[in-house]
């Protein structure tokens, strides 16, 4: 029962939507949900507050209940989903990312300190764990085990300006 805590904690109405923008400014917002609401109606709700200076929408990376601390556990989620369906869960630990499609490649960020940011693209199943990534990261570039902070959805050439 106290392993679902997160979950059972969630706020009735409010939900925080982590956001990496192209330019690695990372910020959240917070848009109303009820039992009804999908996947793809937070997506849109994002998207509308979300816009970028010069434009873009920002790439959503991750949906997470506000105090969860596994920001790394990747989940496919369909856009007719139900919000509450998924934070209910209890092997999700309340949270997952938004826009990991079905391609299943994405693009790992390590920021090294001297060296500055650099990535690495990775093949996953649709149920890859954070511990995985780290581990076929790992096997090429052993000395990036403290800098990996996010994964995020491979966009096609965006990114690159």
């Amino acid at each position: 029962m106290t392993s679902n805590s997160l979950c059972s904690t969630f706020h009735e109405k409010y939900l925080t939507v982590h956001i990496q923008e192209r330019h690695n400014a990372r910020f959240s917002v917070t848009v109303a949900v009820n039992p009804s609401t999908t996947v793809r109606q937070v997506k849109q709700r994002v998207q509308k507050k979300c816009l970028t200076k010069d434009g873009n929408l920002c790439d959503l990376v991750m949906l997470q209940q506000d105090g969860s601390k596994d920001f790394f556990y990747v989940n496919v989620l369909q856009d007719d989903e139900l919000i509450y369906d998924i934070l209910n869960r209890p092997s999700n630990n309340c949270s997952f990312y938004l826009n990991i499609s079905k391609g299943l490649k994405i693009r790992v960020y390590m920021e090294e300190i001297v060296a500055g940011m650099t990535y690495k693209t990775v093949v996953v199943s649709p149920f890859s764990t954070s511990q995985e990534v780290i581990k076929i990261l790992l096997r090429d570039q052993p000395n990036y085990a403290d800098d990996f902070y996010l994964v995020k959805k491979t966009t096609d050439n965006e990114g690159d300006k």
